[in-house]
């Protein structure tokens, strides 16, 4: 794998890890019983939007400040803030539904 692809690697993986747990049924942590008992509450979304959405995010704007790409580090910049670009889409979308 060339250095100047972890960038754009970084972003889909990113983009295929959130859909995937979009997808994912809210209670798919409960039915294995030693993650339930870590996970707790935790959704799908939640432990991609808090974990593993900003892991994947810093290490693609790492790679995209060593490649001088601009477009990237700001998509990745994007994945590292997910969690509260989705706070304000949902309380957005909730206040005009």
């Amino acid at each position: 794998m060339k250095v100047k692809q972890l960038p754009k690697i970084c972003f889909w993986l990113g983009i295929v890890v959130f859909i995937v747990a979009v997808i994912l049924p809210e209670d798919s942590f409960q039915m294995v019983s030693v993650l339930g008992k870590v996970m707790g509450e935790l959704k799908p979304v939640g432990l991609a939007t808090i974990f593993l959405l900003p892991i994947i995010g810093i290490v693609g704007v790492i790679s995209s400040i060593m490649d001088k790409s601009v477009l990237y580090g700001i998509l990745n910049g994007t994945l590292i803030l997910s969690f509260p670009l989705m706070m304000v889409v949902s309380n957005v979308v909730q206040a005009l539904f």
